[in-house]
């Protein structure tokens, strides 16, 4: 699970590139490290890149990126993604990449996808706080508004973040 200062430190700056949040980053902090910690691949791509994760899911978010396992053929991974993530961030990461990933398949996520996941987290953190329904209302009508999205999605962001950390 994610809970290492260091890499708190760095979702500060994920925070900070991705847009401002509503909430405090220290208790945006806690609750993404958590919530983030459901995406096995999300973590071991971390492992991997630490400075340079968000370079790496702004060039390869999306894509599929095969590794190939032991008995792979040079020409498996000439027409993989692997000669291009050389290129771009070093053997070395190549080389963690076969050690995390080995024979298998990843996608990492978009930029946009780290965007909504941080925004969901935010209103999670908001709408958590609120001790009364008009409060609740009043919060889930800024949001909507601060995030241009309608009330309904206010809620679903609210209770897809609160579903999947009751569950931990």
């Amino acid at each position: 699970m994610l809970g290492h200062s260091k890499i708190q430190s760095d979702i500060s700056k994920v925070i900070r590139i991705f847009g401002k949040t509503v909430t405090s980053e220290d208790e945006v902090n806690n609750i993404l490290i958590t919530y983030l910690s459901k995406d096995l691949s999300i973590i071991s791509l971390y492992k991997v890149f630490r400075k340079n994760m968000l370079r790496f899911i702004e060039i390869f978010g999306g894509v599929v990126i095969d590794f190939p396992g032991e008995s792979a053929t040079e020409e498996d991974v000439k027409y993989s993604h692997l000669p291009e993530i050389s290129r771009l961030f070093g053997k070395k990461a190549v080389s963690d990449l076969f050690d995390e990933f080995s024979g298998q398949r990843i996608t990492p996520p978009t930029v946009d996808c780290m965007v909504d996941i941080l925004r969901d987290v935010d209103i999670y953190c908001r709408v958590k706080k609120c001790q009364s329904k008009e409060d609740r209302k009043r919060t889930t009508k800024f949001l909507s508004n601060y995030y241009r999205i309608q009330v309904s999605e206010v809620n679903f962001s609210y209770r897809r973040v609160k579903k999947e950390l009751e569950a931990k």
